[in-house]
C-alpha cells in the first residue's frame, strides 16, 4: 500500500509537470536529474516502478541531455 501511494503521487505529479522541470538537472558537483535519483534509490520494491514512470514522461538521465 506504502509503495503505491507513493508512486500515486509521482504519477499525479509528472502528469502535471513539464519535459523541462521533469529533466531539471540539479548541480551538487555534478548535473543530476530526478531520473538518476530514482536509478539511485535503494528501494528496490519501487525503483523500478519510478523509473518506468518518468521514462514514460520523457525524463532522461543527465548523460543522455
Amino acid at each position: 500500500v506504502y509503495n503505491k501511494k507513493i508512486t500515486d503521487v509521482i504519477q499525479f505529479l509528472l502528469k502535471h509537470m513539464s519535459l523541462d522541470s521533469i529533466n531539471k538537472q540539479v548541480t551538487q558537483g555534478s548535473f543530476i536529474t530526478p531520473l538518476d535519483y530514482a536509478y539511485r534509490d535503494k528501494n528496490f520494491l519501487i525503483r523500478q516502478e519510478k523509473i518506468d514512470l518518468i521514462r514514460k514522461h520523457g525524463g532522461k538521465r543527465a548523460v543522455e541531455l
